[in-house]
C-alpha cells in the first residue's frame, strides 16, 4: 500500500474534474427558504442554445449535458419576486457548476445581475484530487514540445521521467502505462503497452492549441471513469462558437543557431568535431467559429514538425559527436563496397539523421439540432516516426550499426466520435456516444526488408585456431576490433502491431427530488494483431573481413513458423469485447453535504483462444490458453463533499479501481506458445566441423538475401524444444485492481490581514492498496531442498521444468 500527501498554497482557483459534459446545478431560494415552481433558463453564450427547466419543492434544479468550458447565463424568474441573472459561469467537463440563487423579497418586473464570479458559494469542485486547465492556463504553462505531458506534470501526484532516452509521466507512483488518456470521452491509450505511458505517440497526440480542458486525476469516484490504476488524463477539445477564432505558431531552429564545432569525441584525443548540420522546424494552426449561427459550428487545428537532427554515432574520422573506437570511414567504406559488390546490397552507410517527424490533425462539427438536443462529430489523426540506430557500441566489444541496420519507429493513430446529448424532460436525459480507434506501431527497417542481418568483424583474417585442435567456435570479434553491423535488426524482421477498436455508451440521468440516478452501459471490441519473431530472415556472423569477402560465414542464427515457414502464422492475434454496466445517486442531502453512492461492473469476452502446448499442460496441470473471458470485477464507489462553513469544505472518497493494464501480457500467451515456432543455431567449429549436419550447405556461399534451402529443411526437422519459453494466464489469474482513498480540504478565508483577499489553502491526501495485481513468476523455479547457511529455504530452476 501507498500513502501520498500534497499541500499547495496559491491564489484561489476551483479544483474541477473530467469527461465530455457539464451540468450546471443549483438551488433558488428567497429568505431561506425554497422557491419551487420558478423558471431557470440556461443559455450558453457562445452558441446561443437554451435550456429550461422548473425547480422542484426544495428549490432545486438542474441540467446536464451541457458543453464544456462554454460560457452561460442563468435567468431566474418566480412569481412575486424579481427576476435574476447570474452571467459569467463557465462549466468544467462532468462536474456540475453549484450556483446558490437568492431571489430577493418584492414585486416581479425588477431584474438584478450578478456575476458568478463574485456570487458565494458558486463553483465547481472534485470529490477527488484532480488539475483542471483552461485555455489560459495552458497558454501559460512553459511546453518547449507542446508536448501534454507538461501539462499532466501539474498535478502534484504526478512524477516526470525526462531523461534523455525517455520522456513518460506516472502518477501516485503507479506504473506509466496503467495510465488513460481520452479525447472527447474516449480513450485514445496505447492499449497494447509498447509506449512508455500509455501514449500512443512520442509526443502529444493532439495539438497544442486545439486542447479546450486538460483534466488530471488519481481517484475520480464518479462510476463512469475506470480502466485505470494510474492517472487519468482526459482533454476535451475546443468547441467552436459564434464568434470565430484562431491562433498559429511558427518555431525554428538549426545548427547555425545552436553552433557546429564540438570537442572531439572519445577515440579522437585532439581537434573538434564538426557536426552534421540540421534544420527544426515546427509550425501549426488552429481556427473555430460558426458555419450556422446559433446552430453548427466547426473547430480544426494542425500541428507539423519536421527535424532531422544528428544521431552524433558513428567513424571517428566522420564528424560523430560519439566517436565507435577503431572504427573508420575507410572500414565501413571497405565493408560496404565487399557488401555492393558480394552480396548486391547496399548498406546505406553512417546513419546521421533521425529524421523526426510529427504530424496531428483534429476536427470537430457541433451542432445545436434544437434546445434539447445537442450533436458533436470528432476526428483526430496523429503520425509520427523518428529513426533509430542500432548496435552501435562506443565501449567494448565496440560496433557501429549501418543506416540499413536502423529502424524507424513510427506511430499512426486514427479515431472518430460521434456523440448525441438529449433533454427529453425537465428530469430525464441522456448521453449517446459512438467511437473507432485504429492504431498502428511501426518498427521498420530504414531500408527495407528482404535481407539478412549481417555482422562483420572488422578484423583482417579471423582469430580461429589451428584445424584439428579445438572444437569451439569463433563467434566474438577479438579485442581491439570493432563489429560492423549492416541488414535489418533482427527484430524488425517481422514486428507489425495493429489494434482496431470501436464501441458505443448508452448512459441515462434521471432527477427525482434531490437524487440524481445515473445508469450507464459500455461496449467495447478490440481486436489485435502483434507480430513479432526474431531472426526470421535470418543473422550472420562473419568472424572477419576476409571471410566475409568469401562468403563463409562463423554463425548463422534463424527462427520461423513451423511448419508453414510463414512468420505471420506465429503472430498473437486474439479479439474479446469489454461490458461495462453502471448505476450512481448522485444525492444532495442538504446545502452543506452531497453525497455520491454508486457502483460500475466490468466484465469480457472473447473466443480466441492461444494454441495448446500440451507438454505444459502436462506438466503443470493447467493449459497454456486461458483467456479473459468470464473474467470481471466489481467496483464500489462512495463519494462526499461537505461544507461546513462558508470558508471550509471538505472533499473525498473511497472505491475499487480495476483494468488498464497492457494488452502485451495477454498477447505473450499467443505469441509464445512453444510449439508454434523454432530456431536453429548453426556454428562452423574451429576444427573444420559444424555442429549440424546442414552447416556447411548454410554458412558457405552466403548470399543474404534467401533463406538456405538447407536452413529451412534443418528448422522444420529439428526436434521443438520441450523445455520452450511457454507463457501463460495462471488458471487463477483475476483481473488487476486497486483501493484508493482521498481526503481533501480547502480553506478560503475571507480575508488575511495585509496579506488580502483571494486565498485558497489546500491540501490533498491519497492513500492505496493492491488488491489484485499482475505476478510475474517462473514456474521452473521450486524449493530444491537447500538451505541458506542462516537456515532460509533455497529455490532454483529444475532442469526438466519450464
Amino acid at each position: 500500500s501507498t500513502a501520498t500527501v500534497s499541500i499547495a498554497c496559491a491564489f484561489a482557483t476551483p479544483v474541477m474534474a473530467q469527461e465530455t459534459t457539464s451540468a450546471i446545478r443549483g438551488t433558488v431560494t428567497s429568505g431561506g427558504n425554497a422557491v419551487a415552481g420558478a423558471t431557470v433558463d440556461i443559455i450558453d453564450t457562445s452558441t446561443g442554445s437554451k435550456s429550461s427547466v422548473v425547480t422542484n419543492e426544495s428549490g432545486a434544479f438542474g441540467v446536464s449535458g451541457l458543453r464544456a468550458g462554454d460560457s452561460y447565463t442563468v435567468n431566474v424568474t418566480a412569481a412575486g419576486h424579481p427576476s435574476a441573472s447570474v452571467t459569467d459561469i463557465v462549466t468544467v467537463v462532468t462536474q456540475a457548476y453549484e450556483l446558490p440563487i437568492e431571489l430577493d423579497a418584492g414585486t416581479a418586473g425588477a431584474e438584478i445581475v450578478v456575476s458568478a464570479t463574485r456570487l458565494k458559494g458558486a463553483g465547481s469542485v472534485s470529490q477527488g484530487p484532480a488539475t483542471v486547465l483552461g485555455t489560459e492556463q495552458i497558454a501559460n504553462v512553459v511546453s518547449v514540445n507542446r508536448d501534454i505531458r507538461d501539462l499532466s506534470r501539474r498535478d502534484p501526484f504526478a512524477r516526470l521521467d525526462d531523461s534523455p532516452t525517455t520522456k513518460t509521466i506516472s502518477f501516485a507512483g503507479q506504473n506509466p502505462r496503467y495510465n488513460k488518456f481520452s479525447v472527447d470521452g474516449v480513450a485514445i491509450t496505447d492499449s497494447f503497452g509498447i509506449g512508455g505511458d500509455g501514449l500512443p505517440s512520442r509526443r502529444s497526440p493532439i495539438p497544442y492549441d486545439a486542447i479546450g480542458q486538460f483534466q488530471a486525476k488519481v481517484a475520480p469516484f464518479d462510476v463512469r471513469e475506470g480502466n485505470f490504476q494510474g492517472g487519468s488524463i482526459n482533454i476535451v477539445l475546443r468547441s467552436g462558437k459564434n464568434e470565430f477564432q484562431g491562433t498559429g505558431f511558427y518555431a525554428y531552429s538549426s545548427d547555425g543557431l545552436s553552433g557546429k564545432d564540438t570537442k572531439a569525441g572519445p577515440g579522437v584525443p585532439t581537434g573538434h568535431v564538426t557536426l552534421p548540420s540540421y534544420t527544426y522546424k515546427n509550425f501549426g494552426a488552429e481556427i473555430s467559429g460558426p458555419i450556422i449561427r446559433d446552430k453548427l459550428f466547426f473547430m480544426i487545428a494542425g500541428e507539423r514538425l519536421r527535424a532531422n537532427l544528428p544521431i552524433g554515432e558513428g567513424p571517428i574520422d566522420n564528424n560523430a559527436g560519439i566517436a565507435i573506437p577503431t572504427v573508420t570511414q575507410a572500414l565501413v567504406d571497405q565493408i560496404s563496397a565487399i557488401a555492393k559488390s558480394k552480396y548486391n546490397y547496399d548498406t546505406g552507410g553512417v546513419l546521421k539523421g533521425n529524421n523526426d517527424k510529427d504530424d496531428r490533425l483534429v476536427a470537430r462539427i457541433d451542432a445545436n439540432l434544437s434546445d434539447t438536443q445537442r450533436a458533436s462529430l470528432t476526428y483526430t489523426y496523429a503520425k509520427d516516426s523518428i529513426n533509430i540506430v542500432q548496435n552501435s557500441f562506443p565501449t567494448a566489444t565496440f560496433g557501429l550499426g549501418l543506416a540499413s541496420n536502423g529502424y524507424v519507429q513510427s506511430n499512426r493513430l486514427h479515431t472518430g466520435v460521434l456523440q448525441l446529448n438529449s433533454e427529453w424532460t425537465d428530469k430525464f436525459s441522456t448521453e449517446l456516444r459512438a467511437y473507432y480507434k485504429n492504431y498502428v506501431r511501426g518498427q521498420d527497417p530504414i531500408l527495407g526488408r528482404g535481407f539478412a542481418q549481417m555482422q562483420v568483424c572488422s578484423a583482417p583474417t579471423s582469430d580461429r585456431s589451428d584445424a584439428g585442435v579445438s572444437a569451439t567456435a569463433s563467434i566474438n570479434c577479438p579485442s581491439g576490433f570493432a563489429n560492423i553491423t549492416f541488414g535489418p535488426d533482427v527484430s524488425r524482421q517481422t514486428n507489425a502491431l495493429n489494434v482496431k477498436s470501436f464501441g458505443g455508451t448508452l448512459q441515462a440521468t434521471l432527477k427525482l427530488n434531490d437524487h440524481e440516478l445515473r445508469a450507464f452501459v459500455e461496449f467495447q471490441d478490440t481486436k489485435s494483431f502483434n507480430s513479432f519473431l526474431q531472426r526470421s530472415s535470418g543473422d550472420y556472423y562473419f568472424d572477419s573481413i576476409a571471410d566475409f569477402q568469401a562468403g563463409n560465414a562463423q554463425r548463422f542464427r534463424y527462427g520461423n513458423a513451423i511448419p508453414s515457414l510463414v512468420p505471420e502464422d506465429a503472430a498473437a492475434k486474439f479479439r474479446y469485447q469489454e461490458y461495462t454496466f453502471g448505476l450512481q445517486d448522485n444525492w444532495r442531502v442538504n446545502d452543506k453535504l452531497t453525497l455520491n453512492i454508486g457502483a460500475r461492473y466490468d466484465t469480457y469476452a472473447g473466443s480466441s483462444r492461444a494454441v495448446l502446448n500440451t507438454v505444459f499442460q502436462t506438466r503443470y496441470g493447467f493449459a497454456n490458453n486461458k483467456f479473459l473471458n468470464g473474467l470481471g470485477v466489481f467496483q464500489p464507489r462512495f463519494g462526499f463533499q461537505f461544507k461546513p462553513t462558508s470558508t471550509v469544505s471538505l472533499r473525498g472518497g473511497v472505491g475499487l479501481f480495476a483494468g488498464g493494464t497492457p494488452d502485451v501480457y495477454v498477447a505473450n500467451s499467443f505469441s509464445n506458445t512453444g510449439v508454434l515456432t523454432n530456431a536453429i543455431d548453426i556454428q562452423q567449429l574451429n576444427n573444420g566441423t559444424y555442429n549440424n549436419a546442414t552447416g556447411a550447405a548454410i554458412l558457405s556461399n552466403v548470399n543474404g538475401a534467401t533463406i538456405p534451402t538447407a536452413a529451412n529443411a534443418a528448422l522444420t526437422s529439428v526436434a521443438l524444444n520441450t523445455l520452450a519459453p511457454t507463457n501463460a494466464l495462471a488458471s487463477n489469474f483475476k483481473l488487476p485492481s486497486q483501493w484508493r482513498a482521498t481526503l481533501s480540504a480547502d480553506w478560503e478565508p475571507e480575508e488575511l490581514g495585509p496579506l488580502g483577499r483571494g486565498w485558497h489553502f489546500g491540501a490533498d491526501v491519497l492513500y492505496s492498496k493492491v488488491k489484485d495485481q499482475v505476478y510475474f513468476t517462473d514456474l521452473r523455479v521450486q524449493a530444491n531442498g537447500l538451505l541458506t547457511p542462516d537456515g532460509v529455504p533455497t529455490t532454483g530452476a529444475l532442469a526438466a521444468q519450464y
